[in-house]
């Protein structure tokens, strides 16, 4: 009997430590499971973050307006993590089906390492640490990021005004983005109560208050509140290559028209005369690119050049006088008017509206006094005008469509005048630019210093130029590429 309890004792305290040691061995293999599950966690959700961060690059890329500067701002603010004092606040990743009724998490925090000013791209770091059943591991993630603005000339979205050195606003109403290119203090003079419904963009080395301080721009601000942010301008605003000399073609040949038993000679020695009854609506075929010296207008008549479908050049000294130059044009056809001396008048330029005239204006002889081209009255002027170094003013209710481009130093709007159309932009990156008296920009305006004063409108619109005559290549597919390391754990 002795024995037989000594050996089921025995064998009660084998069996008691043999189910001890399956049991802890078996906790120990649940806890591997753990640990190896939280790796795959982590890992996991570093990839749910790549994944992430691929998507809001190639959005973003789709938008060809946007420079380097703006793209990085604009992905880091979708994709960074925040922080609170020092310390980056995680993203919680928690879309993980259950294991054993327990459910995974990954919580990820991403931060920029590193910006190389050489090649424009920029270093992250993606941090995962995945935690299941009271088990962690964290793993890291690097990123490389590499982004090549579109080629040729794309104008800001939403843009209003853009001023490379100063702006005053005594009142009237910008509906659109301000962007001050210069990095100085108090920039922006505020002398009234303008209205400003956008935001205030400063360059990323801007070095202090934009506004002009003083009691008066103080209560202005406090009442207004505009959102002033860093990093706004999107590319160098300079003028587009001009054409010199203008090219030479052959002088037109003479032209008789006959009505009435009399006779007028429309072209003579290269001049157009549209200064008779007999032409006082007449249509000139272009049928290849020519020269002329002088189009002379009087008593309002009309002179239609007709291109058909194709591109035509003609090459004048001046055009003057009171009268109306229209375009007739199928589909594809336009004309390119270079003009050495200037345009000047009283009437319609292309008042059919087509977008098929383009005017060159030449630089002037005397560059201490340059040039100044007027619309004013009633007319209209539908047409993309680069003038090389004239002042231009738009007076009374005179209209302006399509592009005005000039190297020159002043450009007014003012009394009434309107420039508007799905393309309108005021672009004079070296002139004062100046909305008086009623003035109004369906558009948007480049200038080194702007003006806005007498209840003066900007109505901003997005500009396409990828039909423009003078910025060629427009709006080109920016490019970008995200490349990622392994991820390793801490």
């Amino acid at each position: 009997m002795v024995t037989v309890v000594m050996l089921l004792l025995l064998f009660s305290i084998l069996g008691m430590a043999l189910l001890a040691i399956t049991m802890n061995s078996m906790k120990q293999s649940s806890g591997e499971v753990k640990s190896q599950s939280a790796y795959y966690i982590a890992e996991s959700g570093a990839t749910l973050k790549l994944q992430e961060v691929e998507k809001a690059a190639t959005d973003l890329a789709q938008d060809t307006s946007l420079s380097q500067v703006l793209f990085y701002r604009e992905l880091e603010k979708a994709v960074l993590s925040a922080s609170s004092g020092n310390q980056l606040i995680p993203e919680d990743f928690s879309n993980f089906e259950m294991q054993q009724g327990e459910q995974p998490q990954a919580k990820v925090t991403t931060e920029l390492v590193k910006v190389n000013a050489d090649t424009g791209s920029r270093e992250y770091q993606i941090v995962s640490k995945g935690i299941i059943g009271g088990r962690e591991r964290t793993v890291s993630m690097p990123l490389t990021l590499n982004y090549t603005e579109g080629g040729g000339f794309v104008m800001p979205k939403n843009l209003g005004v853009y001023a490379k050195s100063r702006m005053v606003l005594t009142n009237g109403t910008i509906n659109g983005d301000i962007i001050m290119d210069n990095p100085a203090p108090q920039v922006l003079e505020i002398d009234g109560d303008p209205t400003v419904n956008g935001k205030v963009y400063v360059p990323l080395n801007s070095t202090g208050n934009v506004f002009k301080s003083d009691s008066k721009q103080k209560w202005w601000f406090d009442q207004k509140g505009p959102i002033v942010e860093k990093g706004g301008n999107v590319q160098e605003m300079k003028l587009p290559p001009f054409p010199q000399p203008f090219p030479s073609y052959p002088m037109m040949a003479d032209q008789k028209i006959s009505k009435d038993g009399n006779t007028h000679e429309l072209i003579t020695g290269g001049n157009i005369n549209v200064t008779n009854y007999i032409v006082a609506d007449v249509t000139i075929k272009l049928e290849q690119n020519v020269s002329a010296k002088v189009i002379s207008f009087n008593s309002s008549r009309k002179l239609t050049f007709d291109v058909g479908s194709k591109d035509i050049s003609l090459v004048v000294d001046s055009i003057a006088g009171s009268g109306h130059l229209d375009v007739k044009s199928q589909q594809g056809g336009s004309l390119t008017l270079y003009i050495r001396d200037n345009i000047s008048i009283e009437g319609h330029l292309n008042k059919s509206r087509g977008k098929d005239l383009s005017i060159y204006i030449g630089s002037s002889v005397n560059s201490t006094k340059p040039k100044t081209l007027i619309s004013s009255g009633y007319a209209e002027f539908n047409a993309s005008l680069y003038a090389k170094d004239a002042n231009i003013k738009i007076v009374g209710s005179a209209g302006f469509k399509e592009q005005l481009i000039t190297g020159g130093s002043s450009v007014q709007v003012t009394g009434g005048a309107s420039a508007q159309s799905d393309t309108t932009v005021i672009y004079a990156p070296d002139a004062t630019v100046e909305l008086v008296q009623g003035g109004r920009l369906v558009g948007a305006v480049v200038s080194n210093v702007f003006k806005l004063s007498g209840g003066a409108t900007v109505q901003s619109t997005n500009i396409d130029l990828s039909d423009s005559p003078f910025f060629e290549e427009t709006g080109g597919e920016p490019q970008v590429s995200v490349d990622s390391g392994a991820a390793l754990e801490q």
